[in-house]
């Protein structure tokens, strides 16, 4: 039975080589059968560090130009996800993203990305097995994510105002 209670999460440090992105990207590029944009959800997962199933949530009405935001919905939360909902800004490059996911992805119910965030992770997760990619996850690269504004020298109270972690703790 779910009783609704969020476990700490397991640590894990592994992130996508570039080799392995290259991989990635290449091997979905040839897959021209599957509906699934995955070069554009894996780029804009690196890009926006939204978890799966919030990707899935965002709302085309709820992307704001003027500031690169997006409403993203029900926001994962230790006190629970219901309702959580936060204004997500993000980086030039996961703007450029956006844009191009609005132009490629028809508006078929209102979503950005309308798609099952169990079969993204399983797309991944088969072509990282057909590829020989050990140990790593779609769920990676949020943490490829935050890694990357890290090297671009960004703050942690940006990095926070981007990928919406509360505090230093569940950031870390």
């Amino acid at each position: 039975i779910k009783a609704g209670f969020i476990a700490k999460s397991k640590q894990r440090k592994r992130r996508p080589t570039d080799d392995e992105l290259k991989r990635l990207i290449d091997f979905f590029k040839k897959k021209t059968r599957s509906s699934y944009p995955m070069v554009l959800i894996i780029w804009f997962e690196i890009y926006s560090s939204r978890r799966t199933g919030e990707m899935c949530r965002i709302l085309r009405n709820e992307i704001f130009k003027r500031n690169k935001s997006f409403e993203a919905r029900d926001v994962k939360h230790p006190n629970g996800s219901k309702g959580n909902d936060k204004t997500s800004r993000t980086t030039d490059r996961g703007w450029e993203v956006i844009q191009a996911i609005l132009k490629e992805v028809p508006d078929v119910d209102g979503r950005l990305l309308p798609f099952n965030p169990k079969t993204i992770s399983k797309y991944f997760t088969d072509a990282c097995k057909v590829l020989g990619i050990k140990d790593l996850r779609f769920y990676d690269l949020k943490h490829e994510s935050m890694s990357r504004m890290a090297e671009d020298k960004m703050t942690i109270p940006e990095i926070s105002e981007l990928s919406l972690h509360d505090d230093w703790k569940s950031l870390k």
